[in-house]
């Protein structure tokens, strides 16, 4: 299967998309007040999916919000949302002139792009002079990869396989609910998610960590999450980064 193909046929099931939606409420706290203090009036959400984030940040300053995604059936439901979404390969481009918006942000996107350099050059290119770029994504360097990779265990996030992530896990296997692969390309850790962002000329602002907690079993859960939220604290070991860079 080509991997342009993998993103187009995924289809969401129900449950998938009431659990985007359920994430979207989560995620968009740690956006809220970044949005509160510029108060964009055209934001783009690249690879908006459902657009169930997008929903939610349009109704804390009630900007215009676009999006782009690949998936045809995603569009649809974005559309439905209030979103002004249309289908894009963020590969090749971003389908807007220069300096359009004053906010691009992509949250759990730039992992699943095979060419980063067009995905951040054009996203420089879109945003108004002054405007911001705010991207989240998963840190290969963080905690829970710090102590497995030692011990013989494939990184979380990599994943070797188009149908099945949990390729290579060993142990971790019996702990991970959901088999089916998410099409991660390029998994960034903080030092090399800087790096790109400065060599196409943003300007750093803001660095956080998001904590974020995998379905498994209760017990365990529970311990995950309190380690995820302290290591939260530095970006670098955190699960998940987000970098606030403005043009």
């Amino acid at each position: 299967m080509e991997l342009s193909q993998y993103y187009r046929k995924k289809k969401l099931k129900e449950t998938e998309i009431a659990q985007l939606k359920s994430f979207a409420e989560t995620r968009v706290r740690y956006l809220e007040k970044y949005l509160r203090r510029i108060n964009p009036k055209k934001i783009l959400e690249l690879g908006c999916g459902e657009g169930s984030l997008a929903y939610e940040v349009k109704a804390i300053t009630d900007p215009q919000v676009y999006g782009l995604d690949i998936s045809s059936s995603s569009i649809k439901l974005a559309k439905k949302k209030g979103i002004i979404a249309r289908k894009a390969d963020l590969n090749k481009g971003i389908p807007f002139k220069d300096n359009v918006f004053d906010l691009v942000f992509s949250n759990q996107v730039i992992e699943h792009i095979y060419n980063t350099d067009v995905f951040l050059k054009e996203s420089f290119r879109v945003l108004k002079k002054g405007g911001y770029f705010i991207v989240i994504t998963p840190n290969i360097s963080f905690w829970l990869n710090r102590l497995i990779f030692p011990f013989g265990i494939y990184p979380i996030f990599f994943e070797v396989s188009l149908y099945n992530k949990t390729l290579g896990a060993g142990f971790l296997k019996k702990f991970m609910f959901e088999k089916d692969a998410v099409g991660h390309i390029r998994v960034f850790n903080l030092s090399s998610l800087i790096d790109m962002l400065k060599l196409y000329k943003f300007k750093i602002e803001k660095i956080e960590g998001i904590p974020f907690s995998f379905q498994m079993p209760k017990f365990l859960g529970f311990f995950y999450s309190i380690l995820d939220w302290i290591f939260s604290k530095k970006p670098s070991f955190a699960r998940d980064i987000m970098i606030i860079a403005k043009k």
